[in-house]
């Protein structure tokens, strides 16, 4: 996948996902498919977030904006595997659970 159409990914979710609320309840879904990847991988953070989004979902704060930024800084560090894993994810996480736009009343 070229670099271009990447990076059109990466603006894209950007302009879709949600500002991260001032304080979290929940643990991130970030953190977590970070943690996964860096122990075991792109497959296994997939994994993992496949286990967490099916059946923990309502445990963890789905940070769209969190995965499209953690999937950048792969990008830039040259792991393409973990990056498009991560844009994969965070597209799920966008199109399946809607967000609020930041013009829309009660979004700030």
């Amino acid at each position: 996948m070229s670099r271009s159409l990447i990076a059109t990914l990466l603006a894209f979710g950007f302009l879709l996902a949600p500002w991260p609320a001032a304080a979290q309840e929940k643990p991130l879904l970030s953190r977590e498919i970070r943690l996964a990847i860096e122990a075991d991988g792109a497959a296994e953070g997939k994994a993992r977030f496949a286990e967490v989004y099916l059946d923990q979902a309502n445990e963890f704060e789905m940070d769209t904006r969190a995965l499209m930024t953690m999937g950048s800084e792969y990008m830039q560090a040259g792991d393409m595997d973990a990056s498009m894993a991560i844009m994969e994810l965070a597209q799920t996480v966008s199109m399946e659970r809607p967000q609020p736009s930041c013009g829309t009343p009660g979004s700030r």
